[in-house]
Formats: C-alpha cells, sequence, structure tokens
C-alpha cells in the first residue's frame, strides 16, 4: 500500500499546480510551483511531508517545495521544512531505501538521489544551506548535519 500524508494546505497546492499543469507545459527544471508533488510506483512506499512556512521581510513569503518520486517497492520518504523558501528533491526509483529530510531556516535546498538499500539523513538549520546526495546500489549510508549559513556538501557513493 503506498500512503502520502501531507497538510490541507498542501493538497490544495497540488491541485493548484496540476491545474495549471494542465494549462501550460511544465518543465523538469520549473520549481517555481509552490507546494509538493509525489509519484510513487511501486508498493508500500511511504511518503510523508510536512512544511511550515514562515514570511519573510516585507510581508512577502517565500514558499517550501518538496517533490518525491519513488518507483520501486518498499522506499520511505519523510520531509519536514520549516521558514521560508527551502527545496528539497528526491529520486529513490529502487527498493528499501530510505530519505529523512529537515530542513529549518530560509532557501536551503537538498539534491538527492538514491537507487538501492541507500539510506540517508539529512538536516540543515540556517539559510543558503545546500546538499547534494547521490548513492547509488547497495548498503550506503549517509548522516549529515549543517548549522550557519552557506554551507555546502556533496556526497557521492557508488
Amino acid at each position: 500500500m503506498n500512503k502520502l500524508n501531507f497538510t490541507a494546505a498542501h493538497l490544495r497546492a497540488l491541485v493548484a499546480a496540476a491545474a495549471v499543469a494542465l494549462a501550460a507545459p511544465v518543465f523538469a527544471a520549473d520549481i517555481s510551483l509552490t507546494g509538493v508533488a509525489s509519484v510513487q510506483n511501486g508498493l508500500d512506499n511511504v511518503s510523508n511531508v510536512t512544511s511550515i512556512e514562515s514570511g519573510v521581510a516585507g510581508g512577502a513569503e517565500s514558499s517550501n517545495y518538496a517533490s518525491v518520486i519513488q518507483n520501486g517497492n518498499d522506499n520511505v520518504a519523510n520531509i519536514t521544512q520549516t521558514g521560508s523558501g527551502n527545496h528539497v528533491e528526491l529520486t529513490q526509483n529502487g527498493d528499501s531505501n530510505s530519505f529523512t529530510a529537515q530542513q529549518i531556516g530560509s532557501e536551503n535546498t537538498i539534491l538527492a538521489q538514491q537507487f538501492g538499500n541507500a539510506m540517508a539523513t539529512l538536516y540543515q538549520n540556517g539559510s543558503n544551506n545546500s546538499i547534494q546526495l547521490y548513492q547509488a546500489a547497495g548498503q550506503n549510508v549517509a548522516y549529515v548535519s549543517q548549522t550557519g549559513s552557506g554551507n555546502r556538501a556533496v556526497i557521492m557513493q557508488r
């Protein structure tokens, strides 16, 4: 059974994004949409997304964005974002992957891909932090924590 849990605000954003997508073509590089997008094709995949947005200076709001694609079986992805302008993308494709990301602050980015039995626990607290993660097939594990501003982490395991 595939499970997807997110708030009503995210559901409204996803429905609005779907309406926009039906009206005009959307390119993979276009991440200007607000909210959550998720694709799960395998069995027993779980995706939990929680996003708490806060306003930025001048009363403007910059929304958090999360995109999750899980094609294999028994994949789990948990994303929690608090702040504004945070961005998470994830692709898992293989079986039995796990992913946990928590971003607190603003303008933080996590890009990740895992292909099989990989596990990643990522945490960022601050602003303008960036993590890129690539783990191929088999027992790859990565724990990353970044605190402050302007931190960069690139991890590649095969």
